[in-house]
């Protein structure tokens, strides 16, 4: 979301997962505190509820395009952004050039869609290894070192740029 509000996006839509999981919920909140961050008000008229499926993003996507205007669309995770690009494309819209999309997790369909999606990279891989080798560690009796923190970086592709309008 901040990716997109520093090219000059302010009618941002979100796909959310489902909400009542937690990892959607951060998201969502993720996505209103870089709104806030920029002075841009919230309007949940933005927010559309996805089921992180292609069809989901897919069918959120066409919901957005029926009922509010926007130039770009964050997704909570990159399988909802390329089920968002195909809505969009059958919309008869261009990616970047009139709505920028950004997804989440960077898995592999991130470099596959056309265009190439813009994404968030979250190593799940890492923190899973990371997390297991601490509880090995509880679990033999040792006094393991705090977590790291890692953080998520964005990887750009084509997926985005400037509004047109």
């Amino acid at each position: 979301t901040r990716h997109l509000l520093e090219l000059g996006h302010t009618r941002i839509a979100h796909v959310a997962g489902i909400l009542s999981r937690s990892g959607a919920r951060e998201r969502l909140e993720g996505y209103h505190l870089a709104l806030r961050e920029h002075g841009v008000a919230r309007d949940e008229r933005l927010v559309f509820e996805g089921d992180f499926t292609e069809e989901g993003g897919r069918e959120a996507v066409a919901r957005a395009l029926g009922s509010t205007d926007f130039t770009a669309v964050f997704a909570a995770n990159d399988r909802m952004a390329a089920g968002a690009i195909a809505a969009l494309r059958e919309a008869g819209l261009r990616i970047p050039d009139d709505v920028s999309v950004v997804g989440f997790d960077n898995t592999a369909i991130s470099r596959f869609t056309y265009p190439t999606l813009t994404t968030i990279d979250y190593p799940v891989t890492t923190m899973g290894r990371q997390a297991a080798d601490h509880l090995l560690q509880l679990i033999a009796g040792a006094e393991p070192p705090p977590l790291p923190l890692i953080q998520p970086r964005l990887v750009e592709r084509d997926s985005t740029r400037a509004p047109a309008r």
